[in-house]
């Protein structure tokens, strides 16, 4: 075994015994027997002494492993029981005194239920690593197992890296559509902000294989939960299957909810077509050809409309006045036949009185009255419209045909009856 002594200088020293300096580092090799070195220094009468003691110690044999299976689901669950076991051979010699102890790369300690081990001189044993309910903070850890017997040596050592995730957390897909754009919605739990360092993807594609994308997404940078666009990839059919997978790198690959990472759905065309620069100025010249020719058939349309109009305001007219020539013939005929009437109840008056005066045979008088009431029978009114207008004209034209006698009724009664 070697011992090495660390200066303060480097200083060149000398010795009748046995050293190795290399700058400020005196290297010594150790025996059992005990041995007193002086160095002395150039330029100085005192001397330095160097007290070496070696022992021969113990030969132990110690072999041990870790189960990384163990620890898959470390940080969303607390870890407890066996996660690896040491085998320990002691000396024939001596028995052994050790510590087993399990420590992070960032220096944290981990509670174990046995710690210490106890293995008689020529003895040997296996000894379970059975840990405590650990729950580390997210992300990568790497964990060392040590054995150190009881004069200090570090019997052996195990390492494993493993991913300790978190719990308490969700990201999913909300909506997905796919009709010409793809437009697909994300849903985030609460305690979203602790994905704040965390790269997160959207990754899309069809069931055939031939169309994919992948989609970068920063959950935390918005109030709001972000929403995905990708533009008509111009590629895909109507009915296509499409299917789109939400995930983040380690360690927030695992959220609470798996099944809302996952979403598929069908394609749909979009209707709208795509128009190249040729195109657009051809469907512009069409256009603007359209747009005059809707105008000149607008114009024959607005003349043959205001013909139209004058027509039936015309018709209009026509049967406003004939509507008003027949109320006025209807009234004037009303007049005349209350006229009528009058004159037909003045006459039976005077036939009455007439009929008192004088001594008139009843069948005189009788014929008399049937007569009057032959005489003074008003014809049926025609209420044709042609009727109407004959009746209206014949009230314009007056007494122009028709002759009222001027005698008093009594001569013309006298004449009648001798007749």
């Amino acid at each position: 075994q070697q011992l090495s002594v660390s200066l303060n200088s480097n200083t060149v020293l000398n010795s009748s015994d046995t050293f190795l300096q290399q700058e400020n580092i005196l290297s010594f090799t150790l025996s059992t027997i005990s041995d007193d070195i002086t160095l002395s220094q150039p330029n100085s009468q005192t001397p330095l002494r160097v007290y070496i003691s070696g022992q021969a110690l113990p030969s132990v044999t110690v072999d041990c492993t870790l189960n990384s299976n163990s620890f898959e689901n470390l940080g969303r669950i607390a870890v407890s029981g066996n996660v690896g076991d040491c085998i320990l051979f002691a000396s024939l010699d001596e028995s052994l005194h050790a510590t087993m102890m399990i420590v992070t790369d960032n220096g944290q300690k981990v509670e174990l239920r046995q710690q210490s081990i106890v293995i008689g001189a020529g003895q040997n044993s296996t000894v379970e690593v059975n840990i405590s309910s650990w729950i580390p903070t997210a992300g990568t850890v790497k964990i060392n197992l040590q054995i150190i017997d009881g004069y200090g040596r570090i019997l052996a050592q195990e390492s494993v890296t493993v991913i300790s995730r978190a719990s308490g957390w969700n990201i999913g897909i909300h909506s997905f559509n796919a009709e010409g754009d793809i437009r697909i919605g994300i849903e985030r739990a609460p305690t979203y902000e602790r994905l704040a360092n965390t790269i997160c993807q959207i990754y899309i594609s069809s069931d055939d294989g031939d169309w994919e994308v992948t989609k970068i997404i920063d959950v935390t940078g918005s109030d709001y939960a972000p929403t995905i666009l990708i533009n008509n990839p111009g590629t895909l059919k109507t009915d296509m299957k499409l299917t789109a997978t939400l995930s983040c790198e380690q360690p927030y690959d695992i959220d609470d909810n798996d099944e809302d990472n996952v979403m598929s759905t069908f394609y749909k065309e979009d209707s709208v077509l795509a128009v190249g620069g040729d195109d657009l100025l051809i469907a512009t010249g069409l256009a603007a050809i359209l747009i005059v020719i809707a105008w000149l058939a607008g114009l024959f349309k607005v003349s043959s409309t205001k013909t139209g109009n004058e027509a039936s305001s015309s018709s209009q007219e026509t049967a406003i006045s004939a509507d008003a020539e027949d109320d006025s013939v209807s009234d004037k005929l009303s007049s005349k036949q209350d006229a009528l009437k009058q004159q037909q109840a003045k006459m039976d008056d005077e036939i009455i009185l007439h009929s008192d005066s004088e001594d008139t045979p009843v069948q005189d008088k009788a014929a008399a009255i049937e007569m009057i009431e032959v005489f003074d029978e008003v014809e049926p009114e025609d209420t044709s419209t042609l009727g109407r207008f004959a009746s209206l004209r014949d009230e314009i034209r007056g007494g122009e045909e028709t002759i009222t006698s001027a005698e008093p009724v009594e001569d013309r009664m006298n004449q009648f009856f001798e007749s």
